[in-house]
């Protein structure tokens, strides 16, 4: 099937809490990774998860969701996909829950 992750995103921010979101495709196992801003740090993952499997589609839902205080931004604004894919992952952190 086509992957649109706007359909995950836009699932994604429905969530309280979800300031924004970002979906890429993972290049190491082709599989989808959420980065979802919780500034607040009081979204549970474990809920967030559970949101998405009734929503959507299997092939949409991330294989990985990393929560972090705040998503960076390119110059103007956009996320910065670029970073997003480049940072880290903790090697401790369990695939629901990465992120800073």
């Amino acid at each position: 099937p086509v992957v649109d992750p706007l359909e995950t995103v836009a699932a994604l921010q429905d969530v309280p809490g979800v300031r924004d979101a970002v979906v890429i495709g993972d290049k190491a196992d082709a599989g989808l990774v959420a980065f979802v801003a919780d500034p607040d740090g009081t979204v549970d993952p474990n809920r967030l998860r559970q949101h998405l499997v009734t929503r959507l589609p299997g092939y949409l839902i991330p294989d990985r969701i990393e929560l972090r205080r705040s998503l960076p931004l390119t110059a103007d604004g956009r996320p910065d996909l670029a970073a997003l894919a480049a940072a880290p992952v903790p090697a401790s952190a369990p695939p629901s829950q990465v992120g800073n």
